[in-house]
């Protein structure tokens, strides 16, 4: 079993973490960092919430690189007025797929005795209150998110391309042969997946939808997910972790 950290203030949490959940307007944002031996901290397997917390962590992480990503790309994109659809697709069917995972952990996390617990004797309120929040959001959404993860091809299935194929034919695409000097082969691109990867989309779509009208709803459903997997993972990284890092 968990027990209670050695404080259940905030004072210790970083300045940008505070922010994040009281949404309070900083001059400045400063940054702590701690070091610890993991296996310690995640008490070598043994406990199944700790296990879930670190399960949670890597799908959070994946989640957070995604949507840098594609700010990045959207900056990059407006800066230099060019095309950048099929990067922007990528990073989005990786993200949707990853925010269901980060669901499908949260909800793990809450339904174990060792969090139920900790809700009951000890978190503070403001971190059950962001777990909680966050968990409700993600199961109110949980049908849409998988949709979107679905219609945006998470999983390229070969009836989805003939269809695709057999009902927008008439989608543009190229493709880049790169040689050396010498002949040998030094890169080739495929901008033709992005016609195909575009018509498999639209075979997916439901009740008369188009792929401009759910990317923009697909952005949103990102944005909003992230917010509350970053304030559900914050929460959970106060209660469990922080004070065990740095000892």
């Amino acid at each position: 079993m968990i027990g209670r950290p050695r404080r259940a203030d905030r004072e210790d949490v970083p300045r940008n973490e505070r922010g994040l959940r009281q949404s309070a307007k900083l001059d400045a944002v400063s940054t702590r960092s701690r070091v610890g031996n993991v296996g310690r901290i995640f008490d070598a397997g043994r406990s199944e919430l700790l296990n879930e917390i670190a399960r949670l962590s890597i799908f959070y992480e994946d989640l957070r690189l995604e949507m840098l990503a594609l700010r990045e790309l959207h900056a990059k994109a407006t800066e230099l007025n060019t095309d950048l659809a099929y990067q922007v697709m990528y990073y989005m069917r990786r993200g949707l797929a990853t925010l269901e995972e980060f669901r499908s952990g949260l909800a793990c996390v809450r339904r174990l005795a060792e969090f139920k617990s900790a809700e009951r004797r000890w978190m503070t309120k403001l971190d059950a209150t962001l777990v909680v929040d966050a968990d409700r959001h993600f199961q109110k959404h949980a049908r849409e998110i998988k949709a979107l993860r679905n219609e945006f091809a998470g999983h390229i299935g070969i009836n989805s391309v003939r269809v695709g194929l057999e009902n927008f034919a008439d989608l543009p695409g190229g493709i880049s042969w790169t040689t050396g000097v010498d002949g040998w082969t030094m890169g080739l691109e495929c901008e033709f997946a992005g016609a195909v990867l575009a018509s498999v989309i639209s075979a997916n779509l439901q009740n008369g939808s188009n792929v401009r009208d759910e990317l923009r709803r697909a952005n949103e459903i990102m944005m909003t997910g992230f917010h509350h997997a970053q304030a559900s993972m914050c929460a959970l990284a106060h209660a469990f972790l922080w004070d065990h890092f740095g000892r």
